[in-house]
């Protein structure tokens, strides 16, 4: 008996997704479980932070795309003072989400760690230029206009991201976002945590000079 080949084409496919769409659901499921591990400050410190590791790179070997692992592998590797590992995990997320500069402004920032002091400068300076296109004076996105403070200040701009503080505080945000713009500090460069918004547990206090 003939089977059509576009009958089996159609089958292969479904089942390929099938299986990759399995893959995710486990992937996830083993990164909620490093994820609550990471958070078990009962243990000791070596012990949480090697054991959410391996959970979440298991994840990655499941789903090489979960954004939950590699989210919180820079928390780790921040807390570890592995700036290797930050950068290898920092690149795959700029792979992922190339239209997002939080990204490059959290790179650049590694590279200033790592003494790299040229390439992290320009990689800031081009994510600065990428905030300032995509925003065009618009303040509505608080969560993309506060990252965009974040690179003013890694950037050095201290008087500008005091400036576009000062607008923001003057937008009719909710309560709670005003509340969070009432009580946010422009900090110098050597100073800014590794972005909240990335869900670093540590930040890296570092002389980039």
């Amino acid at each position: 008996m003939k089977i059509n080949n576009t009958f089996l084409c159609v089958f292969a496919i479904l089942l390929f997704s099938c299986n990759s769409y399995q893959n995710e659901l486990e992937a996830e499921k083993i990164s909620k479980k490093a994820f609550d591990v990471y958070m078990d400050f009962s243990l000791d410190n070596d012990v949480r932070l090697d054991s959410a590791l391996l959970l979440f790179d298991q994840a990655l070997e499941l789903d090489d795309q979960n954004f939950t692992a590699l989210n919180n592998k820079i928390g780790i590797y921040s807390e570890k003072r592995d700036v290797k590992g930050l950068l290898e995990t920092n690149a795959r997320l700029i792979e992922m989400f190339p239209e997002r500069p939080l990204y490059k402004i959290q790179r650049g920032l590694f590279l200033l760690i790592n003494k790299e002091i040229i390439k992290g400068e320009a990689i800031l300076d081009q994510a600065l230029v990428e905030y300032e296109s995509q925003l065009k004076g618009d303040i509505s996105n608080f969560d993309f206009n506060v990252e965009y403070i974040w690179a003013l200040c890694a950037n050095e701009k201290y008087d500008a991201a005091q400036a576009h503080l000062n607008l923001m505080k003057k937008h009719s945000y909710q309560d709670f976002q005003h509340y969070i713009l009432d009580n946010f500090e422009i900090q110098e460069r050597h100073m800014i945590p590794m972005l909240d918004a990335l869900k670093v547990k540590g930040d890296i206090t570092v002389d980039f000079k």
